[in-house]
């Protein structure tokens, strides 16, 4: 489960791996219900592995060993941002300007819906660009 303390956003995790100067982090994240005791009668229920590559020194970390991983709450902020608010602005400028002129609702919605994909596969093609701006560290559990 993600902490938030300070101006940071902890998870915990577990090292998978060390490599030459980066350390892969293996994290659980799961949705609120996916701790629900229901979980099993309920399909709504999300948990996924994710693993996640940390640049710079590997210190004195042993693989198997549970650790946090540490973002900058701005960061989070940045991908908030590329994931959701953006493609909601593009989502919401699109229907108006469409309905404004002259499409049909159903056209409008299609044409702004259609513009969806496109940008998500442009996130996707500058993936490793836009990874680049975010930057996490990991702390020993105490």
């Amino acid at each position: 489960m993600a902490v938030t303390s300070g101006k940071s956003i902890e998870h915990k995790g577990f090292i998978e791996r060390i490599a030459d100067n980066s350390v892969v982090v293996r994290i659980i994240s799961e949705s609120a219900c996916a701790a629900c005791h229901a979980k099993g009668a309920c399909t709504a229920a999300d948990m996924q592995d994710k693993e996640i590559v940390v640049g710079g020194s590997t210190g004195n970390f042993k693989t198997g060993e549970m650790v946090n991983l540490v973002m900058e709450q701005s960061q989070g902020y940045k991908a908030l941002l590329i994931g959701y608010v953006y493609p909601f602005i593009i989502l919401f400028t699109a229907l108006l300007s469409a309905n404004t002129a002259g499409l049909s609702e159903l056209g409008s919605g299609l044409l702004a819906l259609g513009l969806l994909p496109p940008y998500y596969f442009f996130v996707y093609l500058f993936k490793n660009k836009i990874s680049k701006n975010f930057n996490f560290s990991i702390r020993k559990i105490d």
